[in-house]
């Protein structure tokens, strides 16, 4: 079993790569799960990523104009609409590819 380790906002959001105020008004909004701890926000890391990794895969759109669901080769996009494609589903639980 995996332990629990909390992570504070802004090594939260180095480590995920977003900036820290898009992962306060995240979680504020309570898009991403944190734990808050007087005025400090805690992340759980491994939890956010697969929550990022599902909505990107959410906005999956097709690579070509004519390809559809069934089509292979499918690209999802970071919230900045940057294309990343299947590689996103060989990250192991520390993040890594």
């Amino acid at each position: 079993m995996t332990r629990y380790q909390p992570f504070p906002l802004r090594v939260a959001a180095r480590d995920l790569g977003v900036p820290a105020s898009w992962l306060r008004e995240q979680a504020l909004a309570g898009a991403i799960p944190c734990l808050r701890a007087g005025s400090s926000l805690l992340f759980d890391l491994q939890l956010v990523r697969r929550i990022l990794l599902e909505r990107a895969r959410g906005q999956m759109t097709p690579v070509s104009g004519n390809a559809g669901p069934a089509d292979e080769g499918p690209a999802a996009l970071t919230a900045d609409g940057v294309a990343v494609g299947d590689p996103c589903d060989e990250v192991d639980d520390e993040g890594r590819a």
